[in-house]
């Protein structure tokens, strides 16, 4: 995993500060995403950056984003829509027979694979940053909250969808091969009950790939690490469908085979919102 230099560390927290004041929020914490998470970041990629907060005031918060300088995204999500969006979904795959996902809005709809990938797959990372110690108190209670069939459902809705595009005879980019087949990766992982940080390529493919597939898709990841262009003329785009297809076929069967397992909702929710209330009457003080 490529490591933030000293520079970009230090940039993102006085962000942070100043999000903090601005916005009237505690900012949880906050990690890296898309690209940089999975191994697929090139020399023309944005850093993708994600603030958790919590408010400081009773007036909701949209999603903030914001283009930084030096080529960086910034986003912030309210802690209280992530837990909505987890517990409600957590319910839904307990009691329903054909699982929907639950988006909360359609404005939400828009970030629900990060929500769910993305801050689950942060998480634990080495590009995860905590300073009020938000993950200690929080984290048991948030991972039982998420359910890995959920995960797996939601990556599962990006690699179908491309699928039918191929079932359509059409040509996928190489960027779109790539993160497809990364999705369907990702989504083994996670009803393997795998770690959730381990979501680089390199580690997916060697993992859940034989040895000849695993060799052909890395050398098509290094590949288009190297380029600025997403053509995919170049590759065994016929291999490349089958792959899709086969990663498709092995996630409908694991997910069908899958376990879940019941929790107490309700308790661990409280449980959060003690210690997020713990810590901001910390945070409240301090800054007084």
């Amino acid at each position: 995993m490529k490591e933030l230099t000293k520079e970009i560390i230090q940039y993102i927290g006085a962000v942070k500060k100043e999000y903090e004041k601005r916005y009237h929020i505690q900012i949880l914490m906050w990690t890296v995403r898309k690209s940089f998470l999975r191994g697929l970041e090139r020399k023309t990629s944005d850093l993708d950056v994600v603030f958790v907060f919590q408010n400081l005031d009773s007036k909701k918060k949209k999603i903030i984003f914001e283009r930084a300088d030096r080529r960086i995204e910034l986003q912030c999500w309210d802690i209280q829509d992530i837990l909505e969006i987890i517990a409600e979904n957590k319910r839904r795959s307990l009691q329903e027979k054909k699982f929907f996902p639950y988006y909360k809005s359609n404005e939400l709809k828009h970030y629900i694979l990060d929500y769910y990938h993305g801050f689950y797959a942060g998480w634990d990372s080495a590009l995860m940053k905590d300073e009020y110690g938000f993950c200690q108190n929080c984290g048991k209670h948030i991972f039982h909250l998420y359910e890995p069939f959920v995960v797996a459902n939601m990556l599962y809705l990006d690699l179908k969808g491309q699928c039918k595009r191929v079932e359509m005879g059409y040509w996928l980019s190489l960027n779109e091969y790539i993160n497809a087949i990364w999705s369907g990766l990702a989504g083994l992982h996670a009803l393997s009950n795998g770690r959730p940080s381990d979501t680089q390529i390199r580690f997916l493919a060697e993992t859940y790939l034989n040895g000849e597939e695993a060799k052909m898709l890395l050398s098509y990841v290094a590949h288009f690490k190297q380029t600025v262009q997403k053509q995919s003329n170049y590759c065994n785009m016929e291999a490349l469908n089958q792959m899709l297809l086969d990663l498709k076929l092995r996630l409908e069967k694991k997910m069908k085979q899958f376990n879940i397992q019941e929790i107490d909702i309700e308790k661990e929710l409280l449980d959060i919102e003690g210690q997020l209330k713990e810590m901001r009457n910390v945070y409240e003080n301090s800054s007084c």
